[in-house]
């Protein structure tokens, strides 16, 4: 009994000490210390090469200016829209008249009161008609400033500026926006103006293209004179420069109303018509 406990004895301590050792932990190998005693830092990776190109330098928009076709510019437009003027009086007598008050002291021999005058206002009632769409497509940023100074820039009230749309010739329907799905009535728009209502017609009848159209000419013609059946002060604006008027039907429309150019000599002429004037070029 004490032989087999003495050899269970010897197998248990075999098989702790020599057959089945303990496993050590694992440990990661470190890089040896420097000679501060500080361990070294991991070497940088090598700088690698690529091809880059440099971006290109674009300016601040309001560094540099576009160079493109602008015959009338937005500033320019406003100063013309302000020479449109039909004054009224038609509100408070408590402006002082200087010349009344001087005239009144002078046939009196002395001074009694000052004269006072009603206010004023703008009472000038303008309505534009705009080619939209088709030939029309490269101007759309200048017809677009032109309704823009006309309703905000120009001292107009403006529930006196109106401005409906149409496409190469307007015939019975005008329309109130520029996608083309408002529309109104030719008989019933002319029954609401007055001959103190000015009309300017903005289109290019034709001259960008360079064609003469007989049923353009004679649908515009048609138009036109309805249009004089209600007011005198009509005129006609075009985007394409004089020259190139010649041999499209901008050539013959010319003959039957104003026409005028756009370009800041053209537009002031142009507004002379609507406010009754003789302009100063034609």
């Amino acid at each position: 009994m004490a032989h087999i406990c003495t050899k269970a004895r010897y197998t248990c301590g075999r098989n702790l000490t020599t057959e089945q050792p303990f496993e050590k932990p694992y440990r990661p190998e470190l890089p040896p210390p420097s000679a501060e005693g500080v361990d070294s830092p991991a070497t940088p990776p090598e700088p690698i090469v690529l091809p880059v190109t440099a971006p290109p330098i674009v300016p601040a928009p309001d560094l540099y200016e576009l160079h493109a076709y602008q015959p009338v510019s937005r500033r320019q437009m406003s100063y013309s829209w302000r020479g449109l003027q039909r004054l009224v009086a038609d509100g408070p007598q408590d402006v002082l008249d200087i010349e009344a008050t001087i005239n009144q002291t002078t046939k009196q021999g002395f001074w009694l009161a000052p004269v006072y005058r009603r206010r004023q206002r703008n009472a000038a009632h303008l309505i534009l008609l705009v080619d939209h769409g088709k030939s029309m497509v490269p101007f759309h940023r200048f017809t677009h400033d032109l309704v823009e100074t006309a309703r905000f820039e120009s001292g107009l009230d403006e529930d006196l500026v109106g401005v409906y749309y149409f496409t190469n010739v307007p015939v019975d329907y005008l329309h109130h926006d520029l996608r083309m799905l408002e529309r109104a009535s030719v008989k019933e728009l002319l029954s609401s103006w007055s001959s103190d209502t000015s009309i300017l017609i903005i289109s290019d009848a034709g001259a960008t293209r360079g064609r003469r159209s007989r049923e353009r000419i004679r649908a515009t013609a048609l138009f036109l004179h309805r249009l004089r059946q209600r007011t005198s002060l009509l005129a006609w604006l075009n985007p394409m420069p004089r020259r190139r008027w010649a041999g499209s039907s901008a050539e013959i429309i010319a003959h039957m109303v104003p026409s005028f150019q756009m370009d800041p000599d053209g537009l002031s002429a142009a507004i002379d018509v609507l406010r009754g004037q003789t302009p100063s070029l034609s």
